[in-house]
C-alpha cells in the first residue's frame, strides 16, 4: 500500500484521519506523516493496510489503485 493508496481509502470509506487511526492502533500523527511520505515503521503500514483491507470494502489494485466496493444495507 503506498500513502496516496492509504489517503484514497480512508476517503473512500468516509474515514477521518483519527477514526483510522483508531481501528489501527496507531498515532494520528502517524496516518498523517504516512499518507504524506515520510518515513513510518513497516509494522504501523501494515496495521493501516489491514484494517482498510478488514472493511471488505477496499481492494488495492496495482501499486497505485483502490478499488471500492460499496457493501448493501444488509451487509452491514
Amino acid at each position: 500500500m503506498t500513502p496516496t493508496q492509504c489517503r484514497m481509502a480512508r476517503a473512500a470509506l468516509g474515514w477521518t484521519i483519527r477514526s483510522l487511526a483508531d481501528r489501527a492502533n496507531v498515532a494520528s500523527s502517524t496516518v498523517v506523516h504516512y499518507e504524506k511520505g515520510r518515513d513510518v515503521h513497516a509494522n504501523s503500514i501494515k496495521s493501516l493496510e489491514t484494517i482498510l483491507t478488514a472493511s471488505n470494502e477496499i481492494q488495492f489494485v496495482t501499486d497505485q489503485g483502490v478499488f471500492y466496493v460499496k457493501k448493501n444495507a444488509s451487509e452491514k
